[in-house]
């Protein structure tokens, strides 16, 4: 149910944010309604990688590098496999990846995780070819 769904998202934006993931800030919970911070500026949203204009090789390296390595620290530390990842739900904001819509990401327990995380990892691959 949805109220599930926020409680969770809520859960896995609060251990990213223990474990030093960008992410948004979980500001209130109430029912069905959860309430983050903006990453943003002036009330214009930080773009998403599907809009990020990769202006050098050196920007879209150092944008793939912090990629993977956001992927290592939620599967090390955070125990989780965001199980969407794509060039949708993740933000360049402030020369600094930035993880968002985690509400369906999985513990690396959980029965599907091998195969979220290999969708993961090819979904993040076929944003660079």
């Amino acid at each position: 149910t949805i109220p599930l769904w926020a409680e969770k998202e809520m859960h896995n934006l609060n251990r990213m944010k223990k474990y030093g993931v960008h992410c948004p800030e979980v500001l209130l919970l109430k029912k069905n309604i959860l309430i983050m911070t903006f990453i943003g500026k002036d009330g214009r949203p930080a773009p998403t990688l599907k809009n990020v204009i990769y202006s050098t090789e050196k920007l879209f390296s150092q944008i793939y590098e912090a990629t993977i390595q956001l992927m290592i620290k939620l599967y090390k530390h955070c125990d989780l496999i965001h199980a969407d990842l794509s060039e949708y739900n993740l933000l360049w904001w402030d020369n600094k990846i930035w993880c968002i819509d985690v509400s369906q990401a999985v513990r690396n327990t959980h029965p599907m995780a091998f195969r979220f995380l290999w969708r993961d990892c090819l979904n993040i691959t076929k944003v660079i070819l």
